[in-house]
């Protein structure tokens, strides 16, 4: 039986199923998320490397994986914990951390009418809990990102949020991806005044700018296609210093052979439309979570196919938890339930295509092979 899909099936029906019942939290399906995430063994690739040097460490050992030297908290959190815990339960902790964190701001900021959507998308798209199950310590970087997002408007949050960037650089050093948007956020969250600004400015050419979007979408693709393709795909190799960076690459380019590309060109394309419009018709807090959305797919589409270089865009998708579920509330306040319902069946419906060769595989590093630790 494969654990995560049926997981995630019942996940959707839970969801729909408890949608309307107000005294349950819209986000409440990061439980079932930690549940896969905590409680995970059986997947080859990164989680069994942290593994071994998590087990290494524990026996007095030097730290050997793919970690950079530079790195220092991950490395310090391995040396602590594997001092007194067996490494199952470091992988709970994580998970009860990362979880926790999009927990909490899921249900401070994101929709309440479509909040369950955020568990679903994030359990489905594959560079959202997929990947942080394996990529172990991108994902403690990413949510500690979130965690400086959550705290970066709050009296005393603007140095919070720098000091939690900080410590997520040296979580995983690919976190500097992510200070513009941290950057960004600071600024407007104390800019009080911005509302009126963007409204007297008449937000950019208004009505072309969804439009105006798209075509700085397919601009930056026609690049790609041109010349910045190759350019990339030679620098995820020359960043790799093992078979595992490239035999990501292989497996990429042989969902980019089947003809994926095009579907995530078209999905990508769509949701920069709508979330440029989404950006015109709500409050600066989401106004700035649809840029980040925005820039998701941007780096979607650009590193497609890159070997772990799209794992940069992790800081970015990982914000759609909020973005989506909002636009989807603002097209049912505006077009009705059933537009909201097609553009829900979208959204999922693509997550799920994106990631069902990775849930259903068995081959090397897939998650066909999915067991609970203590089975």
């Amino acid at each position: 039986m494969n654990i995560i899909l049926v997981t995630g099936i019942l996940l959707i029906i839970a969801s729909l199923a408890l949608q309307k019942n107000k005294k349950i939290q819209p986000y409440w399906g990061f439980l079932i998320v930690f549940i896969i995430m905590g409680f995970q063994e059986g997947v080859q690739g990164d989680f069994m490397g942290y593994k071994e040097s998590f087990q290494i460490m524990a026996r007095g050992g030097v730290y050997d994986s793919v970690t950079s030297e530079n790195d220092y908290v991950w490395l310090f959190l391995t040396k602590l914990f594997s001092s007194f815990m067996p490494f199952w339960m470091f992988v709970i902790l994580l998970a009860g951390f990362e979880c926790g964190v999009l927990y909490k701001v899921g249900n401070k900021f994101g929709s309440k009418e479509y909040g369950w959507v955020g568990p679903v998308l994030f359990f489905f798209t594959f560079y959202m809990m997929l990947i942080q199950m394996k990529a172990m310590r991108q994902g403690l970087a990413t949510e500690i990102v979130v965690l400086a997002y959550y705290l970066s408007d709050k009296k005393k949050g603007f140095w919070w949020s720098i000091a939690l960037m900080a410590l997520s650089m040296f979580v995983h050093h690919s976190t500097l991806a992510a200070v513009p948007f941290i950057a960004l956020q600071l600024i407007v969250s104390r800019k009080k005044d911005w509302d009126k600004e963007v409204k007297r400015s008449n937000f950019v050419m208004k009505d072309f700018f969804p439009l105006l979007m798209v075509g700085a979408y397919l601009f930056v693709y026609y690049l790609k296609a041109s010349f910045l393709g190759d350019w990339l795909s030679q620098l995820a190799i020359l960043m790799g210093d093992d078979v595992q960076l490239v035999g990501y690459l292989e497996k990429e380019q042989r969902f980019l052979d089947q003809g994926v590309s095009s579907l995530i060109i078209l999905y990508d394309g769509v949701m920069v439309f709508l979330c440029s419009w989404f950006m015109q018709r709500t409050d600066r807090r989401y106004r700035v979570l649809a840029i980040a959305s925005i820039i998701g797919c941007f780096l979607d589409m650009l590193l497609f196919g890159m070997g772990s270089l799209p794992r940069i865009a992790m800081f970015y998708i990982v914000f759609n938890i909020l973005t989506y579920p909002k636009l989807v509330e603002v097209v049912s306040h505006k077009y009705g339930k059933t537009v909201a319902l097609v553009l829900i069946v979208f959204l999922v419906g693509y997550a799920i295509k994106t990631s069902l060769p990775w849930i259903t595989g068995t081959d090397g590093d897939q998650f066909g092979t999915y067991r609970f630790v203590f089975f």
